[in-house]
């Protein structure tokens, strides 16, 4: 949407001087009260030497340039990696010069005689918008980027402190790649120790300094030697360490440290430092740190939940030191996979590790529903198919809520009516929840058997660590299946958009020839939807579009498709009809139901359809031909008075209506 107050650069490519003077005079009085920068030439060489000597919002370019037409122009400048949006113009309508535009990066393509200062206007402001969409898109990409580098980074140290055999060495290790991967110049283990003339205190466990090969020595490179014990007042961090120890991260500037501090980081100086609590056996154990010595870093809430996670993961590593063994055989099995390779490796190395006879790791679709899928299980020595169930009165439910489970014995008396327990007698249940990393519940994971269960700390510590990876994984999942959503979907109805409608299209039509069946395209646009929204606004347009959008969906067949072109254009794919009559029967149901008034805020709207309908095999043979007819069979709608629709001339049997 154009931002009135913004004075918007445009400029015209074109080598007639009055279309030049009619095309800067339509976007005037079409963006007003939005004031332009025009900016015009009339060759494809001066446009380019233009382009890089300004920032345009928006370019227009003509067919016709002299020696090189728009579209050699157009794929130059996307050659060039220049992303702003260019509308294209040619004085006769021509579908092959449209589709070859599009094809080449343009926003969107108008011809000249039909040109309006609406249609221009509403033009530039739908590409300005998609522009703007595609930037947040790329915006929030680079973010998943750089959380997805931290989230290698703790996913790699989870994986080095399990594999890592000696534990001191273990910890200096990871402690190294969480320094690289989150670009910092230390990181450390500050473990707390007891209390030295009733001060509290804390010594170096663990140290990692960028550029340094070798650190200070911990408790755990040599049997009996402990770290030096300094009082957090000497540090300048007393404070810190009551926080700490209500298990709040703490954020500190270069400034707060004493010169004791100092010495401890072996820094002159350090801008900023975070320290993130670790527990063990459920106690405060001391801090992982986080430093930098130059330049100030500022953390994120997500990112700082991933430390947290981090230092969860290191926690875990002390406390379980004697069940190394158990751990390494489950990162074997699953440290080099992902997605769903991943979960299954999980879930039989669990159950062969623990050992238990059932694992399952599983994400949860619905809060409201208590709606679980398993993504993958792990049961009496097979896999198990996935399926979706509801945890609602299972101990799972309890992990929904952000708890960990765990019944030694007796789970099914407990339980009577959980059917995947009795399924194997079960006797005892363990489960954990999966959090992201702003620490919702996504799932969870659990394990069960029918021998009763011993070692609690050890099984839940087991749980947690892996969930950990778990909920990386799956989060990382649900990032790739939301950009491919992005990609395929519109933004606004959640419909399919012009790209998977063409996939759909080519499918659909690849079987009906091969299966000589017939195949309908309705082309679906709104009467007089420019006017409700000039009148109540694009945002209460927004709302009717997308409940319009929603009766489609409950109107249509489960094998049909409903695409959103853009604007108020949708079109409708039946990839199966048996006659005319089912694209007639579908296209009355559309404008019947989209009649009544639907509810946009404060106000009751009405609208209707004009519907184009065209036929396969009568109406062409591929999909151009068939959406072109369905276009012109949709002008014949409007022309004849709207509200109605009409077959394409090809089908003079079929009774529009």
């Amino acid at each position: 949407m154009v931002n009135d107050s913004k004075k918007l650069n445009i400029l015209i490519a074109d080598d007639d001087e009055d279309d030049v003077f009619l095309i800067k005079e339509l976007i005037r009085e079409g963006l007003s009260p939005t004031s332009a920068s025009i900016d015009h030439v009339l060759d494809a060489k001066n446009a380019i030497l233009m382009i890089g000597k300004n920032s345009y919002d928006v370019c227009v370019f003509d067919y016709l340039l002299g020696d090189k037409n728009g579209l050699d122009l157009l794929l130059e400048v996307r050659r060039k990696g220049i992303t702003m949006p260019i509308l294209f113009l040619t004085g006769q309508g021509d579908q092959e010069v449209a589709v070859e535009a599009m094809k080449y990066g343009a926003s969107d393509y108008l011809v000249k005689k039909n040109l309006s200062q609406e249609a221009l206007a509403r033009a530039i402001r739908h590409a300005l918008q998609l522009s703007e969409e595609e930037k947040q898109r790329k915006r929030v990409e680079r973010e998943l980027k750089i959380q997805g580098q931290l989230l290698e980074g703790v996913s790699e140290a989870t994986n080095c402190l399990l594999t890592g055999g000696e534990t001191g060495a273990a910890l200096k290790k990871a402690l190294e790649i969480l320094g690289k991967a989150a670009e910092l110049d230390l990181v450390f283990i500050l473990e707390d120790a007891p209390r030295q003339e009733g001060a509290a205190s804390g010594g170096m466990e663990s140290f990692w300094k960028k550029g340094e090969k070798k650190s200070p020595a911990g408790p755990f490179d040599e049997v009996g030697e402990n770290p030096e014990h300094i009082p957090y007042e000497m540090l300048g961090m007393a404070h810190s360490y009551l926080d700490l120890r209500e298990q709040k991260t703490v954020i500190l500037t270069g400034k707060k440290l004493t010169p004791a501090a100092l010495k401890l980081f072996k820094a002159d100086s350090i801008s900023s430092l975070v320290l993130v609590p670790i527990q063990v056996n459920h106690k405060y154990f001391g801090a992982l740190g986080f430093g930098t010595l130059n330049s100030p870093r500022e953390w994120s809430e997500s990112e700082l939940s991933i430390l947290n996670m981090a230092a969860a993961g290191i926690g875990g590593k002390i406390k379980i030191q004697k069940d190394e063994d158990s751990f390494r055989s489950i990162v074997e099995g699953t440290s080099s996979r992902v997605g769903e390779e991943f979960f299954r490796s999980l879930v039989r190395n669990l159950a062969l590790a623990m050992p238990v006879r059932c694992a399952y790791v599983s994400e949860l679709i619905s809060y409201q529903n208590n709606q679980c899928s398993i993504l993958a299980g792990w049961e009496e020595n097979r896999y198990m198919d996935n399926f979706t169930y509801s945890v609602g009165n299972s101990p799972s439910e309890d992990n929904l809520a952000g708890m960990m489970t765990y019944f030694p014995d007796k789970v099914l008396e407990s339980f009577p009516n959980d059917s995947m327990l009795q399924n194997i007698q079960a006797r005892s249940f363990a489960g954990v929840p999966l959090f992201d990393s702003s620490l919702r519940v996504i799932g969870h994971l659990s394990i069960a058997d029918d021998q009763p269960f011993i070692e609690k700390t050890r099984t839940l510590s087991i749980l947690k660590l892996f969930a950990a990876r778990a909920g990386v994984e799956l989060e990382r999942k649900r990032a790739e299946d939301l950009i491919r959503s992005m990609a395929y979907h519109d933004a606004l109805t959640g419909l399919p958009n012009r790209v998977l409608l063409n996939d759909r299209l080519s499918m659909a039509l690849a079987q009906a020839q091969r299966n000589n069946r017939m195949m309908a395209i309705l082309y679906v646009d709104f009467d007089g939807f420019k006017s409700i929204n000039d009148t109540y606004g694009h945002n209460i347009g927004d709302l009717l579009l997308q409940g319009v959008a929603d009766r489609f969906r409950k109107t249509v067949r489960k094998e049909d498709t409903v695409a959103r072109l853009g604007g108020d254009e949708f079109i409708l794919l039946m990839p199966v009809i048996h006659s005319t009559k089912d694209a007639a029967s579908l296209a009355r149901k559309l404008i019947e139901n989209t009649r009544p008034p639907i509810q946009c805020e404060n106000h009751s709207l009405g609208i209707t359809l004009s519907i184009g309908i065209s036929i396969f095999p009568q109406d062409g043979d591929d999909t151009k031909t068939l959406l072109k007819a369905a276009d012109d069979a949709l002008y014949v709608a409007k022309s004849s008075g709207r509200d109605q629709f009409q077959f394409s001339r090809s089908v003079p049997a079929a009774k529009s209506g």
